[in-house]
């Protein structure tokens, strides 16, 4: 029972790199990184069947930087081909995969999928992101556990949605053993700078007709309210008085000068 909650517990936080030679395979210079446990990402349970742009597309200009040494076909993720895919031993210690999207994105989803049913699949992998490349230091996004299937998985990102370019992946575990790890899949979506400032602005305009309208309504009531208070009508009923008053000493100076 012991073995079996060994086999099952989640692997302990990979710290954070702050040495670029990782990605060429040496030995990183890292620092510990906190706990990850609030940022572990589970897939959807739920499938949205709706069509957006991937931003990890080859055809878009999504790239691989690094990996590796032992991956092989890493540029089969960026493409929509089920039979082409990622492959690498599953026993490699360092496994890691750095991708470069092809435009700076607010990043709020990940999909992963593996379609090759003589391999392994990855289980727990950890994303990092950045802004440039080759980079100091990279930020951690978070730790995602994948479902042993032969499907595409959609991870969202909750949140403040982070502002990246570049991805690392490190695999940390998988299901099965079989020799090889596969990936066939890699899609990533967010929202560019310019349509997350047009989306802002657009709202700011509906955010400013609404208040127009309720500053309209305030006034409106406003006026009504103060046609019809007590102190209206005596003004009202004070000045018919006053002009009927003026109207009396009128007409009686009048039949005074008359007489």
């Amino acid at each position: 029972h012991q073995q079996q909650q060994q086999q099952h517990q989640l692997p302990a936080a990979a710290p954070q790199v702050h040495n670029n030679t990782n990605d060429a395979g040496k030995a990183p210079v890292e620092e510990p990184h906190s706990s990850i446990e609030s940022h572990l990402y589970l897939p959807n349970e739920t499938v949205e069947d709706v069509v957006r742009f991937d931003y990890a597309s080859f055809d878009a200009g999504a790239k691989i930087l690094s990996g590796s040494p032992e991956v092989k076909g890493a540029s089969a993720i960026l493409v929509d081909d089920q039979d082409r895919y990622m492959l690498m031993p599953c026993d490699v210690k360092n496994k890691f995969l750095v991708v470069s999207l092809s435009e700076d994105v607010y990043l709020d989803s990940i999909v992963i999928g593996n379609f090759e049913h003589y391999s392994s699949t990855f289980k727990h992998f950890q994303v990092l992101y950045s802004a440039s490349y080759p980079t100091a230091t990279w930020n951690l996004l978070g730790e995602f556990r994948a479902k042993n299937s032969r499907t595409l998985q959609t991870f969202t990102i909750g949140g403040q949605p982070p502002w990246a370019r570049y991805l690392k992946f490190r695999f940390l575990t998988h299901y099965g053993g079989e020799y090889y790890c596969t990936l066939s899949r890699l899609k990533v979506y967010g929202t560019t700078m310019m349509v997350a400032a047009a989306d802002e602005l657009s709202q700011a305009r509906v955010d400013l007709d609404q208040f127009i309208l309720q500053l309209a309504a305030l006034n409106e009531n406003a006026t009504v309210a103060k046609a019809s208070s007590p102190v209206s009508i005596f003004d009202n009923g004070t000045q018919r008085f006053t002009e009927s008053h003026s109207n009396i000493s009128t007409n009686s100076s009048s039949s005074s000068s008359s007489s």
